[in-house]
């Protein structure tokens, strides 16, 4: 998601200004993302929740690592009521956040580490926008099961046998009660290639159960959920794997995403929040 874009389409469509901000994590699940949008709205207030998602969120555990390093990192684990004296000092104390930085960076030179696994000019913008150079060839083929890169057997992993977790959907029920409490929530399906669905054990049928239960909560709770799939908005070239777009890819999402909300304040399906 590329703030800048999505200000760029909320501009043509309103002739306004809008402050926007990417929070969301690589690799978070709904449980993960729920907790990260509480911390959201109590430290920010923000008017608009713009949540995307994708098929991939509502499988994967709690305790796998991906989400587990963020929902039982101190800090979070701290904002969500359970009280420890890190999480404490991490969430008051500016000092005691550097000092965990610094304590790093000699033990593990983690910033090396980082940034010699990415490619050469990543980077991660104010805005919280990672942009992306990286054209992936392969989006719309059927996968080599030969192949041990990591997105193959991870995605494999995932989905060849789909099921939507429990904590999971109760995550995104807890993010979309936001939209009751006067914070519009829409959500919006993340683009994904043709070549994801053969992941699937039983291919589109798996994706459009996801669909479909999705959007069951989201009418249950009177959220939009916009979908992308049947748009084909993202070209061959706009894509870094089966699931995340790169910068081309990104910019065109995004300002389409700010038009649409655009359109749908005008036409008083979300209240006005600009600032």
């Amino acid at each position: 998601f590329d703030p800048a874009a999505f200000e760029t389409g909320y501009r043509e469509m309103t002739g306004r200004d809008i402050h926007c901000f990417n929070f969301g994590i690589n690799a978070s699940s709904a449980a993960s993302t729920a907790a990260l949008t509480r911390i959201v709205i109590e430290d920010y207030h923000p008017r608009l929740l713009l949540i995307g998602t994708d098929a991939r969120d509502y499988a994967i555990p709690r305790e796998d690592p991906d989400p587990a390093v963020v929902l039982n990192s101190p800090w979070v684990a701290y904002r969500q009521g359970k009280f420890s004296l890190e999480g404490w000092l991490l969430d008051i104390s500016y000092l005691y956040r550097y000092r965990q930085h610094l304590g790093r960076l000699a033990r593990f030179q983690f910033e090396a580490t980082l940034w010699s696994n990415t490619e050469p000019n990543y980077k991660i913008l104010p805005n919280g926008f990672t942009p992306l150079s990286k054209v992936g060839t392969f989006i719309n083929d059927p996968p080599n099961p030969g192949n041990d890169s990591f997105n193959v057997p991870y995605y494999t992993r995932i989905y060849s046998s789909y099921q939507m977790l429990p904590e999971n959907l109760e995550g995104l029920e807890s993010i979309m009660k936001y939209n009751q409490s006067g914070i519009p929530v829409i959500l919006v399906e993340m683009p994904v290639s043709d070549g994801l669905y053969y992941f699937f054990g039983n291919l589109e049928l798996d994706y459009n159960r996801f669909l479909t239960r999705v959007g069951r909560l989201a009418s249950l709770h009177h959220v939009p959920f916009w979908q992308t799939g049947p748009l084909d908005l993202i070209p061959d070239n706009g894509w870094v794997d089966y699931s995340h777009l790169n910068s081309t890819g990104a910019e065109i999402f995004s300002t389409w995403l700010g038009q649409q909300v655009g359109k749908a304040e005008h036409q008083g399906s979300i209240k006005a929040f600009q600032q």
